[in-house]
């Protein structure tokens, strides 16, 4: 029985007791019970893990979990749309290449308007606040930012409960948590290229 099946039968309490174990298997895209839902249901369910994830007495790992799960959501919502533009019901590797091509192109914006900041840790809050399904890439990609953020941990003020939970998530990537697909050689070149750009901009 799929995590979804769970709280659609009114075990969330025990899906709360392993909820970490759970919400780390969960996989929108494998998951057929999930596909196959009712928009109703899928909102219910999402607002759960929204709770999940918002809720600061729980475990921190755990509303981690919940956050990363929320963006496999966002990430499978995109290219469930992208097939219906298409009119069919099937997602294809098409479409999830496109999904992340997206994500990659709101991340250059987001560069941009970052890269020569005094303080380039409050820019990337504020910049990734209004899209927090960026967080796991937009780190992955800015390597000077993510130095810059890590170096500065130490000495955190307004902003430093949500820097300190970037800092994890980005440690959590590096051991290997992907929420896409490895990209393919020409979007890798193409993130070289704008690593090359960004490093020759900063001052």
């Amino acid at each position: 029985m799929s995590i979804f099946s769970d709280f659609l039968s009114n075990k969330w309490e025990k899906v709360k007791s392993v909820g970490k174990a759970l919400l780390k298997s969960f996989n929108p895209f494998l998951d057929n019970e999930y596909k196959n839902s009712s928009l109703e249901d899928r909102g219910r369910f999402e607002s759960e893990i929204q709770r999940v994830a918002n809720d600061n007495t729980l475990d921190h790992e755990y509303r981690m979990e919940a956050k990363r799960a929320l963006v496999k959501i966002e990430s499978f919502r995109h290219a469930e749309e992208l097939a219906r533009i298409e009119g069919t019901t099937k997602i294809t590797i098409a479409h999830i290449e496109a999904t992340r091509d997206v994500v990659l192109a709101k991340i250059d914006i987001l560069k941009t308007n970052i890269v020569g900041c005094r303080k380039k840790e409050v820019a990337l809050i504020d910049a990734i606040g209004q899209s927090p399904e960026l967080v796991d890439k937009f780190l992955n990609i800015l390597d000077s930012t993510s130095l810059e953020i890590k170096e500065s941990e130490s000495n955190l003020t307004t902003y430093s409960h949500e820097l300190t939970t970037l800092i994890n998530i980005s440690k959590s990537n590096a051991r290997g948590i992907q929420l896409l697909p490895e990209p393919s050689t020409a979007t890798k070149k193409k993130r070289t290229r704008v690593r090359t750009r960004a490093k020759r901009t900063v001052v």
